[in-house]
């Protein structure tokens, strides 16, 4: 079953499990530095594209029918860089998911999790980052004032922009 037949159910609302946590490698598949027609093939489904920021470099696919609030796949230069997922059914490889407490992700990932000032929010909103040995992949929770996980992102360097492409 692909990535997207497990994303996609009934009216077209994204609300089915994934078929796998979500890594800092990637979703499914679904990996990191992979061309769009690669993830397209993974996901059983063409995108649909939005370009974003001052140039063509950076863009966001979305599966058709998905909320633009449920999941996004980010291309930089090309390449999937960042993987959102803002689905309550979408873990971690390590157990983590949307609505989770602080908490449960620090617990998860130990003390290499780094805290970081919310872009927009004044504490206790913030992002906690997880990066491998090598800092070349991550992943990122969004944490919002009340304590909790409101938004998942994997990937590169890009887990790291708080405004998406721009």
């Amino acid at each position: 079953m692909t990535l997207a037949a497990c994303l996609l159910v009934g009216d077209g609302a994204a609300t089915a499990k994934p078929a796998a946590p979500l890594t800092p490698d990637g979703w499914g598949a679904v990996r990191i530095g992979m061309r769009m027609h690669e993830v397209e093939r993974a996901l059983g489904a063409r995108l649909v594209l939005d370009t974003l920021g001052e140039d063509d470099d950076c863009s966001y696919g979305r599966l058709p029918g998905d909320p633009a609030t449920a999941s996004a796949f980010m291309f930089v230069k090309g390449r999937l860089a960042r993987i959102d997922a803002n689905l309550a059914s979408v873990r971690t490889d390590r157990g983590v998911a949307i609505g989770d407490g602080e908490a449960k992700a620090r617990a998860a990932y130990g003390a290499r999790l780094k805290a970081e000032p919310h872009a927009y929010e004044d504490p206790p909103a913030k992002y906690l980052t997880w990066w491998n040995p090598a800092r070349t992949r991550g992943v990122r929770f969004e944490i919002g004032a009340d304590r909790k996980v409101r938004a998942l992102y994997a990937g590169d360097k890009a887990i790291e922009y708080s405004e998406g492409c721009l």
